[in-house]
């Protein structure tokens, strides 16, 4: 397997979505879409190759170029290796495939149903006197008062 297909790959298992490769003899240059769902894993990534490349014998340069299409701005990422990355290939692998998995995040979203008034704490209410009591509730709390 060449080395330009093995980074790819290792890429392409990040959600990097290859468009162009461009190979010669001193770099190999690349660009990529990011799907939305793979932006926060691309970005660490994207941080980890940089890290690594601050240090090794090889280089890379991550960035943006942007583009007008049906009159629309649009961008599209590209990705150069330079320097011995043909010789460390494995490194650049590894350095990709070495990058800890995003983690998701949750966001916080009303209930349906729900009033959106704490004023009993997170979220509580008090089971007798609030308007909109469940009608059980409303029952059990006029057994025990005797109505």
């Amino acid at each position: 397997m060449s080395e330009d297909t093995r980074i790819l790959d290792a890429l392409k298992r990040y959600g990097v979505q290859v468009v162009t490769v461009t190979e010669d003899a001193s770099q190999l240059r690349l660009t990529a879409r990011v799907p939305p769902n793979s932006s926060a894993q691309w970005t660490l990534c994207r941080h980890q190759l940089l890290m690594r490349a601050a240090v090794a014998s090889w280089k890379t340069d991550i960035s943006k170029m942007y583009f007008v299409r049906n009159g629309k701005q649009f961008y599209i990422w590209r990705i150069i290796f330079q320097g011995a990355y043909k010789e460390n290939a494995q490194d650049v692998v590894n350095t990709i495939t070495s990058t800890p998995r995003a983690k998701s995040e949750i966001k916080e979203i009303q209930l349906v149903g729900s009033r959106g008034s704490y004023q009993h704490g997170k979220g509580a209410k008090s089971i007798t006197g609030d308007e909109g009591v469940p009608a059980v509730a409303q029952f059990v709390v006029n057994q025990l008062r005797g109505d």
